[in-house]
């Protein structure tokens, strides 16, 4: 017994060291989307940010730009269905996350009557419990400390954002230079970093569970 408790907890030691190891269509996902957040942070920067795109672009082309991207995107942000659609969605996003909590606080407990009640007396009037009720009860707690996790992480990344947003935001204001470029292409793998610590966190709330082998 001993040998096999030692064989399981070095088990899932192993399996939480390797969920922090990034694989390659992660990676690529993950810069591709950081440089799809960069360019899109970046066009929507420059709506507002004519003072830099003289010294970037000539005259000829500013108002190419201008009349191209510039007045479409004021365009599309500033109509009323879209913005009516996007508060749509975001209150079904709200609603979908809370569903979800609900349903999952709900199913917990439906399976805690269950096995509370699945029982057998064993030898000398023993009562024994039902084997996955120790397992529920793990998995239960390990989803809301990783929830927690996930929530705190959230709250500590702020900066980061912050600092991520405003290095995209400076190489469009003032006068245009090459020194601005580098801190923007260094973006890229900050947010490779965000990405795995989120994808990190998706990997430790299905842990155990037959998704995880899937996705780690």
């Amino acid at each position: 017994m001993p040998r096999l408790a030692h064989s399981r907890q070095r088990s899932t030691s192993e399996m939480l060291l390797h969920s922090l190891k990034p694989s390659a269509s992660s990676l690529l996902l993950s810069a591709l989307f950081g440089i799809l957040m960069i360019g899109l942070h970046l066009l929507l920067i420059s709506a507002n940010a004519e003072t830099v795109l003289p010294n970037v672009f000539g005259s000829e082309w500013l108002q190419t730009y201008t009349d191209f991207v510039i007045k479409p995107l004021r365009s599309f942000f500033n109509n009323s269905l879209l913005n009516n659609v996007l508060t749509a969605l975001l209150w079904a996003a709200i609603g979908l996350v809370i569903y979800s909590a609900i349903e999952l606080v709900i199913n917990s407990w439906i399976k805690w009557r269950t096995s509370a009640k699945e029982i057998l007396i064993g030898t000398n009037r023993k009562i024994v419990h039902h084997p996955l009720r120790g397992a529920l009860i793990g998995r239960t707690v390990w989803r809301v400390c990783v929830s927690w996790g996930l929530i705190l992480a959230t709250i500590a990344l702020q900066p980061l954002f912050r600092h991520i947003f405003m290095t995209d935001r400076q190489l469009l204001s003032g006068n245009f230079g090459l020194q601005k470029v580098w801190p923007v292409v260094l973006n890229v793998p900050l947010w490779i970093l965000i990405i795995h610590l989120y994808v990190v966190l998706l990997r430790w709330y299905l842990f155990r569970t037959r998704v995880f082998g899937e996705i780690v």
